[in-house]
């Protein structure tokens, strides 16, 4: 019989005990208070000094992590918070630049299976490249000046020019275009144009070049990019005599994997249509890194 007052005991003070346990921690926690009238909670326990202390907490914590969240994470989506530096590939795509900028001081080489591709920033608005193959046949340099039409629009000029080098002496090109692209580093389209002229052998031909490219962050480290170019046919008439150069489609879809904030890879297939008839796809294998 003692025995068994005891254990009775024993499991009433527990019971009172945890009971008390909760009703503090129900003071202490936003919204647990029971309800006030005059200071006085529901079960004839003053609560005056409680709420003071509860005002006070709250007023701290708001004021302590309001100040620790920086505002491009409370503007950004929870995809893109995981990713608010590194991107500096983004103003590529395969071989096409869009019209986003390249931050001042950033310098990244994208390195295809026929040779490399070097961009530079000359300042925030301003940046430059060259390309060309394993063998330096042909060099083609590049300069884009930048301008921002808002925070998600941007818009730039700039030209192409090259030379067959030393195999293609005679061979020369200027194209001079421009890009306006809509979004930002992790989702974005861009509309490109130009006409240029191609030398060879003292002949000079002009062509329109048109481009549509984009990319669109899927996964944390991975991007979907599009890239495409399109030669329009083109036809001659003058001196009685027709002149036909073929048009040409050029679709470039693949994937970018952010192995690093200094380093991604790309992999893609390259569709080519011309004169209206396709050609067999190519894969194109590229490595991006910083410099």
């Amino acid at each position: 019989m003692r025995l068994l007052i005891l254990i009775t005991l024993i499991e009433l003070f527990a019971g009172n005990a945890m009971a008390q346990s909760v009703h503090k921690e129900q003071s202490i926690r936003p919204g647990g208070l029971s309800k006030v009238s005059n200071g006085i909670s529901a079960d004839g326990i003053s609560t005056q000094g409680t709420r003071e202390t509860l005002f006070t907490i709250e007023k701290n914590y708001i004021s302590n992590t309001s100040s620790k969240i920086p505002d491009e994470i409370v503007k950004t989506d929870p995809l893109e918070r995981r990713a608010l530096d590194g991107e500096i590939f983004a103003t590529l795509y395969f071989y096409t630049r869009n019209g986003l900028p390249l931050p001042k001081g950033q310098h990244y080489v994208q390195l295809n299976l026929y040779g490399p591709n070097f961009q530079f920033s000359l300042s925030n608005n301003l940046s430059a490249g060259i390309m060309t193959s394993w063998i330096g046949v042909p060099i083609v340099a590049n300069v884009k000046q930048g301008f921002k039409l808002s925070e998600q629009n941007h818009f730039s000029v700039g030209i192409l020019f090259g030379t067959g080098s030393w195999a293609v002496p005679d061979f020369n090109f200027a194209l001079p275009f421009a890009s306006i692209s809509l979004g930002n580093n992790f989702r974005n389209i861009s509309f490109s144009g130009g006409y240029g002229t191609i030398s060879l052998n003292g002949e000079a031909s002009s062509r329109m070049l048109l481009s549509i490219g984009g990319m669109m962050k899927i996964r944390p480290e991975i991007y979907f990019v599009f890239d495409s170019f399109l030669l329009p046919e083109k036809v001659d008439s003058r001196n009685s005599e027709v002149k036909r150069e073929s048009g040409i489609a050029v679709f470039i879809p693949g994937f970018r994997w952010h192995t690093s904030k200094t380093n991604a890879f790309q992999v893609g297939l390259i569709g080519i249509v011309y004169d209206y008839k396709p050609v067999m796809p190519i894969p194109t294998l590229q490595w991006l890194r910083t410099m």
